[in-house]
């Protein structure tokens, strides 16, 4: 549903140049790379030669509720694109039309509204013998019937590749840039007229190897956000400047083969979240830095399911003295279990540090329960269905919500170039007052796509 709000309104003159690329790197799947490197839940498309499409496994990069069943149709009901030398450009229109029961995310008197979606994409990928490099782009446009300042356009542009040195030694990375809306539900999310604009940029790069059991693996990364002011309901305007960041994360990550398919794995991090003001508009400076490490054990048994389970500790570290630094278990678990060659199923269990901006809170420290069911019903009919539930703790606030959301999700090819769809999907929170406000919402849609 993180798709539906995050809109922009000035996404359009901010689709400039992101593509310094890929750090140099010809770069692989945009899936496979945001992830926590190396993982033995990582997508491995050699494995995927006797699974149907749709039991191709999920990364950690993905998001698991919204991830895209287009590409999950049978083979034959894939576009055959426009062959450009090496490359593969694959354009696709998708229409939709939709309700939202709760377009504010507000707890009482909830204003529901009809939207439409128009979302243009393209593809361009590499067809080398060796290597990847990618670009990836979309724009989005949700119009209200009602709620017209709701009205937003957003932008994303990824590049995305592999760069294989020798056997079992290859590089990945990514670099993107989007310019959206934040989701009205989110927990730091502003009460103005229209939903914050964010910008950001993104870049990545990570390296894995094999050498006979042992696993290796590293990864840094950098992300930017720049949140926009708005006018509040009051006509006073609401500042964000306060929010304006920078993170930095790196990790290391090695593995050892104790019999056939069980690993032991050990895993550090470090981060740093770097506010661009000195002190935010309550004159606190919330930049801070912190690690984790864990260990624990990876599973990779043939198709049957693959994955790993990390148990560890984890630290922030504040500027500011009025912020309480939270510290405590880190748990990490994610399995692609394949019962057949027609569904995956993948459980998920994570326990981490979020940012929050609330007034006297550090952070969020999240846990979150998820699965995601994925099945081929027939050759061009794939049917997900998704659930989730996180309990945020407020550090230093005493505080905590509990959000649940699911979804269901469709998707029809009629042929290779057009394909139609539906989803439903429905989350709640329950919040304290002085947190974030609780609401419910509804939100479904049918869609129709035109690809090539």
């Amino acid at each position: 549903m993180q798709g539906l709000a995050g809109f922009s309104r000035f996404g359009a003159g901010a689709f400039g140049v992101c593509l310094l690329a890929v750090l140099a790197a010809p770069v692989h799947a945009q899936t496979a790379i945001d992830s926590q490197n190396f993982s033995t839940s990582a997508p491995d498309p050699k494995r995927q030669s006797n699974t149907s499409k749709v039991a191709a496994e999920i990364g950690d990069g993905d998001d698991r509720a919204t991830s895209d069943d287009r590409q999950r149709v049978d083979d034959r009901y894939q576009p055959k694109g426009v062959e450009l030398g090496k490359f593969l450009f694959l354009p696709d229109v998708m229409t939709a039309g939709g309700y939202n029961s709760n377009v504010y995310t507000t707890t009482n008197n909830a204003k529901s509204d009809l939207f439409a979606r128009v979302v243009p994409s393209f593809r361009l990928q590499s067809r080398f013998d060796r290597h990847a490099l990618n670009l990836s782009g979309e724009a989005e446009k949700i119009y209200y019937r009602r709620y017209t300042s709701d009205n937003v356009l957003n932008g994303r542009l990824y590049a995305d590749g592999r760069y294989d040195l020798f056997r079992g030694t290859e590089i990945t990375g990514q670099a993107s840039y989007y310019a959206e809306h934040e989701d009205r539900g989110s927990p730091d999310a502003v009460n103005g007229q229209y939903p914050t604009p964010v910008f950001g940029n993104r870049q990545f790069l990570a390296g894995k190897h094999t050498e006979g059991p042992w696993l290796f693996s590293a990864d840094v990364s950098r992300h930017q956000m720049i949140f926009k002011d708005v006018p509040g309901d009051n006509g006073v305007i609401i500042q964000n400047q306060g929010r304006n960041r920078t993170e930095y994360r790196a990790s290391g990550r090695v593995g050892y083969e104790l019999i056939q398919g069980y690993y032991a794995l050990g895993q550090v991090s470090g981060n740093i979240r770097d506010y661009n003001l000195p002190v935010d508009y309550n004159g606190v400076d919330r930049s801070s830095r912190g690690y984790a490490a864990q260990g624990g054990v990876g599973v990779d048994l043939s198709q049957l399911i693959r994955g790993d389970f990390l148990v560890g500790y984890f630290k922030q570290d504040y500027n500011s003295s009025t912020l309480q630094n939270p510290s405590g278990l880190a748990v990490r678990a994610v399995f692609n279990w394949t019962p057949d060659k027609q569904t995956l199923i993948v459980p998920s269990l994570e326990r981490s540090v979020l940012e929050s901006t609330t007034a006297g809170a550090s952070s969020m420290v999240r846990t979150a329960l998820t699965a995601l069911v994925r099945r081929e019903i027939q050759r061009n009919l794939v049917g997900s269905i998704f659930g989730g539930v996180y309990y945020d703790a407020y550090e230093g606030l005493g505080k905590s919500t509990w959000t649940y959301e699911g979804k269901i999700s469709t998707t029809y090819a009629f042929n290779e170039n057009v394909y139609t769809g539906a989803d439903i999907g429905y989350r709640q929170r329950n919040a304290p007052v002085g947190v974030s406000n609780s609401y419910s919402q509804l939100i479904g849609m049918i869609r129709l796509g035109v690809r090539m």
